[in-house]
Order: structure tokens, then C-alpha cells, then sequence
């Protein structure tokens, strides 16, 4: 008996069926080609011209091209700290002149800066280096080899300094901020999310701990590690920010309406509550302007409120989605970056939008210091980390009355265009 292996079925179209098929594409394409030839006699066809881009360039103060993308960024006075997975590094914001470089193995976000130390979080645990030198203080690790480092502060009391180290488990160090020898440590529930909030004149370390369905805002004795007070929050809550005696914090609903609350430092009593339009992102938050608390949104809300009744003095809704972090005070500005590398200007006192401008790469870090703005950025080939021209605080792009309308001011920084208009010789120096 012989079998015969199987053979797939053919899938050529049948000789009839494809003579139809070729009639009707036929038919099809004169038919198309007649209308448009009728219609070619009333309509000229005319192509689409591109769109063109109303706005001009904007070159930049200075570029630096660092080895890796960066992932944090602190400025703080006449320094700007950039911190990449395996370095810290110190830059004058004025310029880019790197002052050192030191590196840091498997290092986290998480940052924190005084006047004598930088305080950087790590995967297996935190390193303290000196910062007029960058040389590493100490190290510690982590005991539990599942657990890693997350965020950090520094705190003043009156025995010292002390960084307040938080691991992924919840696990809370106060750490000699010279030594690194312990002086306390305690476990809290939940995950730490956000940064280490110094209250200066109580000796204070605030902390948020995400607990899934809410949040638990704790304060601690930094000194001994004893808690304060602790209070639950709704699942959305931002960073907070300390007010002499009160401490100011958004929180809200997922994806939904929030609010921004005061509390006393020392009782925890509220002191005053205003509705906003939306709720916090874990490491979005408020700064204290003057006599404002401005307060940024996940939504792209912006909203000044008045810092001693918390009566909302203005709202501006941004045209995209706000990137981490706090607004940026500016000269006679408020700068807020979006998840698409914008930067939007608001004029700090009216709420008036100013300019809208179009940066190049991912978002990481925006920071205003002596010397002016640097901005911290990844996914590009140069210029990571730059500094923005001061012109930012004046221009103005066109308004007319819907955010929709802010005709964005293009900020791009070739490598070529640098070269070109510096010189190598001006390139900041690299040791």
C-alpha cells in the first residue's frame, strides 16, 4: 500500500475567480479616477503644506554630557547634585563646572543634601559624602539582602545632624550624619513613597508610608526615632512641605478630586482645608512662595493658595499632565514641567500663563539655584543635564484665553549649534 505524505492545499485563487476580481479593481479604479478628474475641474488638487512652527530657538546656557542618564537631581544654593545609577556628581548651576565626581555603586533616586553632607540612597543600602569634596563619609548596608534602599533626609537636632534613612520594607535609620553609627532605628507599616521631609525647628522627620487602599502620614523624632503622631490620608497623597509651625500636604482620591490640608506640627490638629480640582501623585507637591502655597495636580492643575487660610487665590489648568516634583519659583514666575517635556511659565502672583516651552528627551529634574536653572533629562545623546537660559522669566508666547491656544516656544540644544557658537574651548571641564 503506498502512501503518499500529505500535501497543503493550494492557495492560488482560481483562474475565474481572479479575471472577475481584476474586472471589478478595474472598474473600481476608473470609476475613482473619473471622479477625481470630474472633481479636478472645480478643485484644483493643491498638497497639504506642512505645518510650520511658529516658534523660534531658544539656545542654552551650558551643556554637560554625562556618562549615563541621570535619575535624580537636587540644586541647592550654588550646587546642583546629579545623581545617575553609579556616580554623584556637584555642578555649578552657573556655568556646569563640575566641581567632583564620586562614585556611588547601584545608586537610587533618592537624594538628600545639608550644608556639610549628601545623602544618597543605594540598592543594598546609603552612602554619606562630604559635600565641599564628594569624598564618601560611609557606607551601611542593609541587613535583609530582599530589602533596598528608597528614600533619605537630613535632619538637624540638638546632638547633630541626622540622616533619616528609609528602606523598601519600611525599616527607618536615624544615622550619625558624620559617623554613620546608629542611634535608632524602627519598622512602620507600608512602603515609603515620595522623600524624607525635614522640620528643622522641631528636630522633625516626616514620612509617608503608602498602605495600599491609604496612606499613613507619620511624624517622627528624628533625635530618638519615637513617633509623634500619624495620620491615615487618602491613597493619592503628594510630598509635603513643612510652614514654620504647620505642615502642608495634597491628598484626594485616585484619578479623582482632592484637597490640600495644613496640619500643627506639634498637635496634628488641621488647621485649614481647601478643595482642589485633583488629587496628588506620590512625588508631586507644594512649595511656599512668599506669602502662597502653590500646589501642583496629577490632572495639571496649578493653584495658589493663601498660605495662613488656605483660600485659593488662583487656579490655572496646564495644558498636559504634570511631571514629578515641585513647582520651580523663577523671577516673577512659577515653572512646572509636563510628562511630554514641556515647561509651562505662570506668572506667580496672577495666575496668568506665560510661555509654553518645548524641551527634547525624558523629563528628570527641574532646579532653579544661584547661577540660574538646570534641567536634568534623559533618553538623550548629549546634554543631559543643561542650564536654561534666564530669558525663560520674561518671554511670553501667545494667549488668548483656553490653554489650548499656548503657542509653545521651541528650546533645542544641538550639540553642532553648541560647538558652533562656544567654541570646545568653553565646554565646562571634566575631571
Amino acid at each position: 500500500m503506498n502512501i503518499r505524505p500529505h500535501q497543503p492545499r493550494s492557495r492560488r485563487v482560481p483562474f475565474r475567480l481572479a479575471v472577475a476580481g481584476l474586472a471589478l479593481l478595474s472598474v473600481a479604479c476608473l470609476g475613482d479616477a473619473g471622479s477625481a478628474r470630474a472633481t479636478s475641474r472645480h478643485r484644483p488638487f493643491r498638497p497639504t503644506p506642512a505645518p510650520k512652527h511658529t516658534g523660534v530657538v531658544m539656545g542654552m546656557r551650558w551643556g554637560i554630557e554625562e556618562d549615563e542618564d541621570p535619575t535624580a537631581m537636587v540644586v541647592d544654593g550654588a550646587e546642583a547634585f546629579v545623581v545617575d545609577p553609579n556616580s554623584v556628581a556637584d555642578h555649578d548651576p552657573a556655568d556646569g563646572h563640575l566641581r567632583w565626581k564620586t562614585d556611588v555603586k547601584d545608586a537610587e533616586p533618592g537624594v538628600a543634601v545639608d550644608g556639610e553632607t549628601v545623602l544618597v540612597a543605594a540598592v543594598d543600602g546609603f552612602e554619606a559624602l562630604d559635600r565641599p569634596t564628594g569624598h564618601s563619609r560611609w557606607r551601611v548596608e542593609i541587613a535583609d539582602p530582599y530589602d533596598r534602599g528608597r528614600i533619605v533626609g537630613l535632619v538637624p537636632t540638638p546632638s547633630g545632624p541626622v540622616a533619616v534613612t528609609v528602606t523598601d520594607r519600611g525599616v527607618v535609620t536615624g544615622l550619625d550624619a558624620q559617623s554613620g553609627i546608629p542611634r535608632w532605628s524602627r519598622t512602620l507599616d507600608g512602603t515609603p513613597q515620595g522623600e524624607v521631609v525635614a522640620d528643622p525647628a522641631r528636630s522633625g522627620a516626616v514620612v509617608v508610608m503608602n498602605r495600599g487602599d491609604h496612606v499613613d502620614l507619620v511624624v517622627l523624632d528624628a533625635a530618638t526615632g519615637a513617633p509623634r503622631w500619624v495620620r491615615p490620608l487618602e491613597a493619592a497623597t503628594g510630598l509635603p512641605v513643612v510652614d514654620g509651625d504647620q505642615l502642608v500636604i495634597g491628598t484626594g482620591a485616585v484619578l479623582g478630586a482632592g484637597v490640600v490640608r495644613s496640619y500643627d506640627l506639634v498637635t496634628s490638629a488641621p488647621d485649614w482645608e481647601t478643595p482642589v480640582e485633583a488629587s496628588s501623585e506620590p512625588d508631586q507637591g507644594p512649595v511656599v512662595d512668599g506669602p502662597r502655597i502653590l500646589n501642583v495636580s496629577n490632572a495639571g492643575y496649578l493653584t495658589a493658595l493663601d498660605r495662613r487660610t488656605g483660600a485659593k487665590r488662583w487656579t490655572r489648568r496646564l495644558p498636559d499632565i504634570v511631571f514629578h516634583g515641585r513647582p520651580v519659583v523663577f523671577g516673577d514666575v512659577v515653572i512646572v514641567g509636563s510628562m511630554a517635556s514641556e515647561l509651562f511659565t505662570v506668572d506667580r502672583t496672577t495666575g496668568r500663563p506665560r510661555a509654553r516651552m518645548i524641551m527634547t528627551g525624558a523629563p528628570v529634574a527641574l532646579g532653579a539655584g544661584v547661577g540660574g536653572l538646570v534641567y536634568a533629562r534623559g533618553d538623550v545623546h548629549h546634554h543631559q543635564l543643561v542650564g536654561l537660559p534666564a530669558e525663560i522669566a520674561t518671554h511670553r508666547t501667545n494667549w488668548t484665553g483656553s490653554y489650548e491656544s499656548w503657542t509653545p516656544q521651541r528650546m533645542r540644544d544641538s550639540l553642532r549649534e553648541w560647538r558652533r557658537t562656544h567654541g570646545p574651548t568653553l565646554e565646562p571641564e571634566r575631571s
